[in-house]
């Protein structure tokens, strides 16, 4: 079974450097590089039960599991490195149910937030997803070696079906 929990990409502590291009809304072409760093942590959450009277110890907290994946893209220009994608992804883990499918979220200050899964096909990660007006769209392609040391990701992102950046990137375990 090839589950997302498997994937050397979603490892606990692991660090992908990335290296390759961003292509731009109007074509330009910019070298890139960055980095994803993936945490899983525990949240505290309140009990559903909890606000039952009848409980003995009502409000006592139960924990889920959450990814973090902290993204870093920056563009190298002629100015100097600058962001163009930046924060942290949310990414609920897969169930035993639907091993394969992850659920994901990401705010950014530029285009509002974006929610989207991720699935595992064989060795390869498709991520989709969008923000609540449909507005923006992003789709990736992360394909990781069997070795888990190295991959490739490929994205797009568009606004109102019009692609406004693109990426290529190699990635490396550190």
């Amino acid at each position: 079974m090839y589950s997302l929990s498997e994937s050397p990409f979603f490892a606990d502590g692991a660090v992908w450097s990335a290296e390759g291009q961003y292509v731009e809304e109007k074509g330009i072409v910019l070298p890139a590089h960055g980095s994803w760093r993936v945490r899983h942590r525990r949240l505290r959450q309140r009990d559903q039960s909890a606000d039952d009277e009848t409980l003995d110890a009502p409000g006592l907290s139960s924990s889920r599991l959450v990814w973090y994946i902290e993204a870093d893209l920056r563009l190298i220009t002629a100015q100097g490195d600058f962001g163009a994608m930046r924060g942290v992804i949310s990414v609920d883990p897969p169930t035993e149910k639907r091993p394969r499918d992850a659920w994901w979220e990401w705010s950014s200050p530029g285009i509002g937030t974006l929610g989207g899964r991720y699935t595992r096909v064989g060795d390869t990660i498709i991520s989709q997803g969008a923000t609540d007006d449909g507005v923006h769209v992003l789709t990736e392609c992360f394909l990781i070696s069997e070795s888990g040391a190295v991959g490739i990701v490929r994205g797009v992102l568009s606004r109102d079906g019009d692609t406004i950046a693109s990426w290529g990137l190699t990635l490396s375990l550190e």
